[in-house]
């Protein structure tokens, strides 16, 4: 038991001196400690930072990525507006070339229009001539039916005179007959007329050539039918009245006129409607040149 007790207190001194030895050790430790410490909460600051550093560089990494994005769309949308500018560079020179082709298409539709107005213009007024021309005719229609009634009124009353005239050219065609024998009768004597009677014989056979060339032959005569309004039945009365150029009708006064239309009361206004005197005038002056 004593020696236990003796070798626990030689154990005991040990560990004594032992503790003595590591006292310097302990605040070494201690020193080591405090300074693991700092260095630890030194390293969790420079962690922290490092960890922020990190935040930053990830962020930094993200901007610069959305740089380059945004760099590389800076340079399609260049490309496009470059695009854009050529088109609208090429739009330009197609509306001012549209512009000045417009600017003359106008002008020829303007020409066109005046072109057009005129010609409307001349039809309306051909449109009025013709009206005018038509009323003239429907006037001139009736009249002539008035006139070709009439006028078979007067054959029927003509028809009883039929053979009577008839009669009348076979007598006429025997007179003639007659006329001529003497005629040549007078031709043999004047054959054996002696030549000192020549002058007389001449003027003899003069007269008698006149007396077989009828007189109506002598008188002028023109188509009065061209007339507007004068048809063969107007023309013969016409004619019966002594009017047988265009001469006498241009030359008509307005006591000319009525005292024409009181021989044919159904034509009253008849002249002046139908403008014979313009007429006559326009026809003598394209048959003869010569404006009256």
């Amino acid at each position: 038991m004593e020696h236990r007790l003796h070798v626990a207190g030689e154990e005991i001194g040990r560990l004594r001196l032992r503790v003595e030895e590591l006292e310097p050790v302990k605040s070494e430790a201690d020193e080591l400690g405090k300074e693991n410490e700092s260095l630890l909460l030194r390293i969790r600051t420079l962690e922290k930072h490092d960890n922020e550093h990190v935040t930053k560089i990830h962020k930094l990494e993200g901007s610069l990525k959305h740089a380059q994005a945004a760099e590389a769309e800076l340079k399609t949308v260049k490309h496009q507006l470059a695009e854009v500018r050529a088109h609208a560079h090429d739009w330009e020179t197609r509306f001012h070339k549209s512009s000045t082709d417009s600017a003359a298409e106008i002008e020829r539709l303007r020409a066109r229009i005046a072109e057009l107005e005129a010609l409307q213009k001349k039809l309306q007024a051909q449109e009025e001539q013709l009206h005018s021309w038509d009323r003239r005719f429907s006037s001139t229609v009736q009249e002539k039916d008035g006139e070709i009634g009439r006028l078979r009124i007067e054959i029927g009353q003509l028809a009883p005179l039929r053979e009577e005239v008839v009669i009348l050219n076979s007598r006429f065609q025997t007179a003639v007959a007659e006329k001529d024998s003497v005629i040549e009768q007078l031709r043999g004597q004047l054959q054996v007329v002696p030549v000192s009677g020549g002058a007389a014989a001449a003027r003899a056979k003069e007269e008698a050539k006149a007396k077989e060339t009828p007189a109506a032959n002598t008188v002028e005569r023109d188509d009065l039918k061209l007339i507007w309004g004068i048809g063969p039945v107007l023309e013969k009365r016409l004619n019966e009245y002594g009017i047988h150029t265009f001469r006498q009708i241009a030359q008509w006064t307005k006591q000319d006129i009525v005292d024409f239309e009181t021989h044919l009361p159904p034509f009253k206004n008849r002249v002046e409607r139908d403008q014979w005197v313009a007429a006559a005038n326009e026809e003598h002056l394209k048959k003869y040149g010569e404006k009256l």
